[in-house]
């Protein structure tokens, strides 16, 4: 792990329904911004995102945080976790930075490390996995600058109204 030196620009913090504001709800609306993420099928309503707040908090095996800057407390985006095998210790990551103003600054990859952090000392889970769209160079470089191995590719793996995304970039780290 990367010295702790590194880790001093932002924390992670549980996501609650008072970080709503009109900036999130913005980012999730902006093609540029959610153009990898799932929910881009769909326009965000502030009634959606309460409903995504709520339900992941409820659930035992998801934990999802807001991604904040020390130096202000700016929520600058999410990064989630989600339990998908206690008794083989895994789980997937997920994480989106919306604020575009802080995009290539090393924020991504530093929530990524800290995300493996909580995820090895407070779950003692073994092994963290993602992926992206091939052509996600930005997520596929936090995770790598994060020191995340590509583990794979799905041949054909997204459907696109526009293009066809060819690929699946697997990433993974064990813990």
């Amino acid at each position: 792990m990367q010295n702790s030196k590194k880790l001093q620009n932002i924390e992670i913090k549980k996501l609650t329904l008072k970080n709503i504001n009109k900036n999130y709800f913005k980012w999730v609306n902006i093609k540029s911004i959610n153009r990898y993420l799932e929910i881009r099928h769909k326009k965000q309503t502030k009634s959606d995102i309460k409903k995504f707040i709520l339900s992941s908090n409820k659930s035992k095996n998801i934990y999802l945080f807001g991604i904040f800057v020390l130096k202000n407390n700016n929520h600058i985006g999410n990064i989630k976790l989600e339990i998908s095998s206690i008794y083989h210790k895994r789980a997937e990551v997920g994480i989106m930075i919306g604020d575009k103003t802080v995009w290539g600054k090393g924020y991504g990859s530093e929530a990524i490390l800290l995300i493996e952090k909580f995820a090895k000392k407070k779950l003692k889970l073994k092994k963290l996995f993602a992926g992206c769209y091939e052509d996600n160079i930005g997520s596929k470089k936090a995770f790598l600058k994060a020191k995340w191995k590509i583990e794979g590719v799905q041949k054909n793996f997204w459907r696109t109204s526009t293009k066809k995304r060819n690929s699946n970039i697997l990433l993974g780290k064990s813990i």
